[in-house]
């Protein structure tokens, strides 16, 4: 199969590198890798709609068995190595731009051939978690059944059929827990309606548990002629701190940047924004997306000499090469978690990976 994007070099399946560019009326297809507990890669038409949306890097909403699961597309491309009809369809395409980037999606694949596990559960497990299509049993009504409800059912069904047949016409069915909830003659309803022809038991598509969330972003109100409050002017150190923070970032930080400069700062933030000093605004955030300001990064915490001893060790050992196992002993709150990081900047300065797990 052609096909350009990311690789595993054990397949000699996957793609040269010069990049594919289709012909008039070819057909595209990507390699996914499916969040199971298999490690093939299975390959899905692209439909023409989506042909500029699916990139190495996609999450795509894929037929799995008969299931519906998102997977993550590893290259894309002309020419499967298997007989068009038997090839199945993406679905969709939830992202704009792929949520995987390049050096993520080879770091995953490297992961998953050292410990021999599935890729996509390796991709699936460094994204946040819940932000993914799934689906559960359920039903639809067959044609058969929209028939019977548009006619009316016949009077010997009980309420409960009624019932149900009017849910199961919901776009992609309804969840069998949701029939589950209104009691077993519900569920025992259809049932029936199942042998009778009228529904069929389907896999039913569920959207991502998490939903789009909201970013904190903490402002310097103006004052009365248009000008930012000082820092001083009798403050606590602390609410000075806060407001010569928010200076620095041009008038306005996100939540999460502010407490990453200042740890101790959420009693002076509250007290601030109380007495009108500070605006509070929220905005649109995706589960995918950082809630840091575009553009701004926090100043490093200072070290105490704790972790400045912790982090020489690990910063020798990534210098020295080799294999070390380090052991960081510390209480929660002790400031471990600093000294994760800047031994993740110095591997990445020494041009290595770090794997952080949680």
């Amino acid at each position: 199969m052609e096909l350009q994007g990311n690789r595993r070099k054990r397949s000699p399946a996957d793609a040269p590198d010069a990049p594919v560019t289709p012909r008039a009326g070819e057909e595209w297809f990507a390699r996914v890798a499916v969040p199971a507990g298999v490690r093939t890669l299975f390959t899905y038409r692209i439909p023409p709609e989506m042909r500029a949306a699916c990139l190495p890097g996609s999450r795509v909403v894929v037929p799995f068995g008969r299931s519906v699961v998102t997977g993550f597309v590893t290259a894309v491309g002309t020419n499967p190595d298997l007989p068009s009809g038997r090839i199945r369809e993406i679905q969709e395409i939830p992202d704009p731009e792929p949520i995987v980037p390049e050096e993520l999606l080879e770091f995953t694949r490297w992961i998953a051939d050292h410990y021999i596990a599935p890729w996509g559960e390796v991709i699936k497990a460094s994204l946040p978690a819940g932000i993914h299509a799934r689906s559960v049993p359920g039903f639809r009504r067959t044609p058969p059944g929209e028939a019977a409800f548009a006619a009316g059912l016949p009077a010997e069904r009980s309420p409960e059929a009624r019932e149900v047949l009017r849910r199961a016409g919901a776009p992609g069915g309804v969840p069998r827990s949701d029939l589950a909830r209104r009691g077993r003659r519900t569920l025992r309803a259809a049932r029936d309606l199942v042998r009778s022809g009228l529904l069929a038991a389907v896999a039913v598509r569920r959207g991502p548990r998490v939903r789009e969330g909201r970013a904190r972003f903490l402002g310097l109100a103006p004052g009365p002629a248009g000008e930012r409050p000082s820092p001083g002017a009798g403050r606590s150190r602390i609410a000075a701190a806060v407001l010569s923070a928010l200076e620095s970032g041009g008038g306005e930080l996100s939540a999460v940047d502010l407490a990453a400069r200042l740890p101790s700062s959420g009693a002076a933030v509250r007290r601030l924004v109380r007495s009108g000093i500070l605006i509070e605004s929220y905005r649109p955030l995706r589960p995918s997306e950082p809630a840091r300001t575009p553009g701004a990064g926090p100043e490093l915490p200072r070290l105490n000499p704790a972790q400045e001893r912790a982090v020489a060790a690990v910063a020798a050992a990534i210098r020295g090469g080799g294999f070390r196992v380090l052991l960081l002993r510390g209480i929660t709150g002790s400031g471990k978690t600093e000294v994760y990081l800047r031994g993740i900047g110095e591997a990445a300065a020494a041009g290595r990976r770090s794997l952080y797990l949680v």
